[in-house]
C-alpha cells in the first residue's frame, strides 16, 4: 500500500520561503486544500504545485530598442 507524503505547514513554509504562520493563515484561508487528522492539518504535495502553478502571471515587459 503506498501512503501519500503529507506536508506540514513547516514544509510548506520552508518550500515558499515564508513564515510558519503565514502557511497555516493559506491553509486557513482554504488558499490550500488541506487534508485534517483530527487536529493536524496536512497539505499534499500535488495541491501545493497545483497552487503554485496557480499563482503564475504572466509580466508583460517594456519594450527594450536595441541600439547596433
Amino acid at each position: 500500500m503506498n501512503v501519500p507524503v503529507l506536508l506540514t505547514a513547516k514544509d510548506i513554509a520552508q518550500s515558499l520561503k515564508i513564515s510558519e504562520r503565514q502557511a497555516y493563515a493559506m491553509m486557513e484561508r482554504r488558499e490550500l486544500p488541506v487534508i485534517q487528522i483530527g487536529r493536524l492539518v496536512r497539505v499534499t504535495p500535488e495541491d501545493l504545485t497545483n497552487y503554485i502553478q496557480s499563482r503564475r502571471i504572466e509580466v508583460k515587459l517594456p519594450y527594450v530598442r536595441r541600439t547596433a
